[in-house]
C-alpha cells in the first residue's frame, strides 16, 4: 500500500508540475491544465493514478495544503491598502457571500431537483472563491491595484469564512446541530481561529524583530575582517554556538515559521473544527503588518511550496471526479453554474460595491472572476461521506455537480479573464507610481518634486537607518524651501531591491518608472536588469550612474546636463547646498529640442519635467514642447545657463508648482 501510494504521489506531483511548465508555453492558465491532466490520468481515462491509494490520509494532506496556500496569501494582505477597499471587502464577505449561497442552492434545487438540505450544502461551497485560483489568473493581467487587491483579499479571507460556514452546514443537515445553534458555532469558530492566529503571529513576529536586533548588534561587536581572515575561528565559532537574542537560527527561519503555522492551525481545529484555517490567515495577516525581518524571503519560500503542493493537489483531486456521475447530471448541470456565474456573482458585487471608488467596468469584471477552486472540491468530497454515513441521499450528485462547477469556472474564467479585461479597457491602466531606489538627500529631493506633482512615490532602502522620519526630510523644489507632501503620498520601505519579491511587494508592479538612485553605480545597474527582467510591464527604468559631467551630452542617461554623480550631488543636498529652480519653455527656438542638447552650466543639470498633468524624471532624450517645465538642480550661489535658454525662473513656492 505504502509503494502503491508513493507511485501514484511521484505520478501526481510529475503531471502537476509538467502541466504548469507546459501552461507557461502555451500562455495558459495553469489549474486548466492541471484539471485536463488529473482527469485524463484518473481512473476513468488512463487509469494511471488512483487516488483512494493515498487512503484516509487524503484530507489530512488537503487541509495541510489548503492552510499553507491561506498563510502565504495572507502574507500579502496589507491592511493600511485593505481599508480604501474595506467597505466592500466586509460587504462581499457577508452580504456578498449570502447571495451567492442563496442564489446555488436555490439553483441545485429548482434546476437539477437536489432536496433542499443537499442543495444548501451546495449553496454553501458556492461561497467559496480562493486564492489558489484566483492569484494565478490575475497574475496574467495587468489591472489597477484596488481591483487586483480587492479580488486577492476576498479569495484570501472568504476560504475560511467559506468553509467554516460549509461544515457548520453539513452538521445541521445530518442532525448534531440546531439551526440557531450553527449560527452561533460559525461566530464562535471564526472568533477563535482569529485569536488563536493573531496571538501566535505576533508572539511569532516579535520573536523575528528581536532577533534581527540582536544580529544588528552582533555584527557591532565583530572583529576587524582583516582578523578573521587571519584565521580567528574560535571567535567565530563561539558566536555560531550562542548567540544571545537569536533563538532561530537564519537558515532555519522559514522551516520554522511554517511549522509554527501547521502547529497552530492544528491546535486551533483541535478545538474546534476548520477553526485552523481561520488561523492560518489571521497569523499570515499579522506577521504581514509588523514589519517581520525577511518577509520577502519567507513569501518566496511559501510561494514555492505553494506552487509544488497545488500542482500535486489538483492533479489528484481532479483524477478522483467519475465521469459516470458527471454525465448523470446532464446538460442541467451547467444551467446551475450559469445562474451561479451570471446570477448570483453579478448580485452579490454590485450590491457590495455601491458607493465605491470601483468604476463600472472594474466592478462588471470583479463580477466575473468567481472561479472556485481547491477548497470546493475538497470539502465537497467530506460531505459526500458525510451524507452516506448519515443515510442522506444525493451526495455523489453532490460533489459531482460541485466538481463540474469548479472545473467550468476555472477553464472558462481561465481562458476569458484578459480579453475582457481589455475589451472593458481595464488591462493595462495609465500608472503613475514611482518607485526610487536610494534614500540619500537627493532621492529624497526629488521625491519631494514628483510628490508635489501628485504622483505616488515609494523610496527603497536596504539600510533602515539611511531613511529619515517625518515628512519635513522631502523638500520641494525652491532654495531652502521644505514642503510636506500630501498625506500617505511618499512611502519609505526597506529591503533588498535586488529581491523580485521585494520589488513586487513595493509596488514595483504598478508603476510606470523606476529610478536606480543609489550611490553604487553597479548597484543601479544590477537593479535596473533585475526590473527589466522580472517587471517587463515597467515603462522607464533608469539608472544613475558616476560623474559624466566631461563626456558630453549623452542622450541616454538620467540627469541630461553636468551631473556630477550620485555621491557628490547628495553631499550638497545634505547641507542645502544644492538649489533646485524650475524654467517654463516659452520660446519655439526649443521645441524639439531633447534635454541633453540644453546648454548647462557647471554643475548644472535638469531634475524633471512636466508636461501638461504628467511629471517625468529628467532624461536627455526627452524631447521639450511649448509649456514644459524643467526642473533644474546646480550649486546654490552659481548662476544658471537653462534659465536664459528658456525664460526667468517661474515661482516655485507652495501654489506656483
Amino acid at each position: 500500500m505504502k509503494e502503491l501510494a508513493f507511485a501514484n504521489a511521484a505520478i501526481a506531483l510529475a503531471a502537476g508540475l509538467g502541466a504548469q511548465i507546459l501552461a507557461v508555453h502555451l500562455a495558459l492558465p495553469g489549474i486548466v491544465l492541471l484539471l485536463a491532466a488529473g482527469t485524463l490520468l484518473g481512473p476513468d481515462v488512463l487509469g494511471w493514478l488512483d487516488p483512494k491509494a493515498f487512503g484516509a490520509g487524503r484530507a489530512d494532506l488537503v487541509t495541510l495544503v489548503v492552510i499553507v496556500i491561506l498563510f502565504e496569501g495572507a502574507l500579502a494582505l496589507d491592511l493600511k491598502r485593505l481599508r480604501e477597499q474595506q467597505r466592500s471587502l466586509l460587504l462581499l464577505l457577508t452580504g456578498g457571500a449570502a447571495i451567492s449561497m442563496a442564489a446555488g442552492s436555490l439553483a441545485a434545487w429548482s434546476i437539477l431537483g437536489l432536496s433542499p438540505p443537499v442543495a444548501l450544502l451546495y449553496g454553501s461551497l458556492m461561497i467559496v472563491t480562493g486564492p489558489t485560483v484566483v492569484k494565478p489568473l490575475l497574475s496574467r493581467i495587468k489591472l489597477a491595484r484596488r481591483v487586483r487587491e480587492l479580488l486577492v483579499s476576498e479569495g484570501v479571507l472568504i476560504d475560511p469564512i467559506g468553509a467554516i460556514v460549509a461544515l457548520v452546514a453539513a452538521e445541521w443537515v445530518v442532525g448534531r446541530h440546531g439551526l440557531f445553534v450553527s449560527g452561533g458555532i460559525v461566530i464562535y469558530r471564526l472568533l477563535l481561529g482569529s485569536a488563536i492566529g493573531f496571538a501566535a503571529g505576533f508572539v511569532l513576529a516579535e520573536i523575528l524583530k528581536r532577533q534581527e536586533r540582536a544580529e544588528g548588534t552582533e555584527a557591532d561587536e565583530r572583529p576587524p575582517r582583516a582578523q578573521e581572515r587571519s584565521g580567528n575561528t574560535t571567535w567565530l565559532a563561539r558566536r555560531r554556538a550562542w548567540r544571545p537574542g537569536v533563538v532561530i537560527p537564519e537558515e532555519l527561519v522559514n522551516p520554522a515559521v511554517l511549522a509554527v503555522v501547521v502547529v497552530v492551525a492544528a491546535v486551533a481545529s483541535r478545538i474546534s473544527a476548520e477553526a485552523g484555517l481561520m488561523a492560518a490567515v489571521a497569523q499570515g495577516v499579522t506577521m504581514a503588518n509588523r514589519s517581520v525581518p525577511g518577509l520577502g524571503r519567507l513569501r518566496e519560500f511559501k510561494e514555492t511550496l505553494t506552487v509544488i503542493l497545488l500542482s500535486f493537489l489538483f492533479v489528484v483531486l481532479a483524477a478522483d471526479l467519475r465521469v459516470a456521475e458527471v454525465t448523470a447530471l446532464g446538460w442541467e448541470a451547467l444551467a446551475v453554474v450559469a445562474i451561479v456565474i451570471w446570477v448570483g456573482r453579478p448580485l452579490a458585487v454590485f450590491s457590495s460595491t455601491v458607493g465605491s471608488d470601483l468604476k463600472t467596468p472594474e466592478r462588471l469584471f470583479v463580477a466575473w472572476i468567481c472561479p472556485r477552486g481547491i477548497v470546493a472540491a475538497a470539502v465537497a468530497g467530506f460531505f459526500r461521506i458525510a451524507l452516506d454515513e448519515a443515510g442522506i441521499p444525493g451526495g455523489a450528485s453532490l460533489e459531482a455537480l460541485v466538481f463540474v462547477t469548479v472545473a467550468v469556472t476555472v477553464v472558462l474564467q481561465g481562458m476569458t479573464a484578459r480579453p475582457l479585461a481589455r475589451l472593458l479597457g481595464i488591462d493595462f491602466p495609465k500608472l503613475e507610481d514611482i518607485v526610487i531606489v536610494g534614500a540619500g538627500p537627493f532621492p529624497r529631493t526629488l521625491a519631494g518634486i514628483l510628490n508635489a506633482q501628485v504622483r505616488p512615490v515609494t523610496l527603497l532602502h536596504q539600510d533602515k537607518a539611511a531613511i529619515p522620519k517625518g515628512p519635513q526630510q522631502f523638500p520641494g523644489p525652491g532654495k531652502k524651501k521644505r514642503r510636506t507632501p500630501p498625506p500617505a503620498r511618499i512611502r519609505a520601505l526597506v529591503g533588498d531591491a535586488l529581491k523580485p519579491e521585494f520589488l513586487g511587494s513595493a509596488g514595483v508592479p504598478y508603476a510606470d518608472t523606476v529610478v536606480a538612485m543609489t550611490t553604487n553605480s553597479s548597484l543601479n545597474d544590477l537593479v535596473g536588469k533585475k526590473v527589466r527582467e522580472h517587471f517587463p510591464m515597467v515603462e522607464r527604468v533608469l539608472e544613475a550612474g558616476e560623474d559624466r559631467s566631461r563626456e558630453g551630452a549623452d542622450s541616454r542617461r538620467l540627469f541630461p546636463g553636468n551631473f556630477r554623480g550620485m555621491k557628490k550631488t547628495n553631499e550638497l543636498a545634505e547641507t542645502d547646498a544644492l538649489l533646485v529652480e524650475s524654467y517654463t519653455v516659452t520660446t519655439s527656438d526649443r521645441i524639439g529640442e531633447p534635454l541633453a542638447a540644453l546648454p548647462y552650466a557647471p554643475g548644472e543639470f535638469a531634475v524633471a519635467v512636466k508636461r501638461a498633468n504628467s511629471v517625468l524624471v529628467a532624461t536627455g532624450s526627452e524631447r521639450l514642447a511649448l509649456g514644459d517645465q524643467v526642473w533644474c538642480a546646480r550649486r546654490s550661489g552659481s548662476d544658471s545657463e537653462v534659465a536664459g535658454a528658456l525664460s526667468a525662473p517661474v515661482d516655485t513656492g507652495a501654489d506656483g508648482i
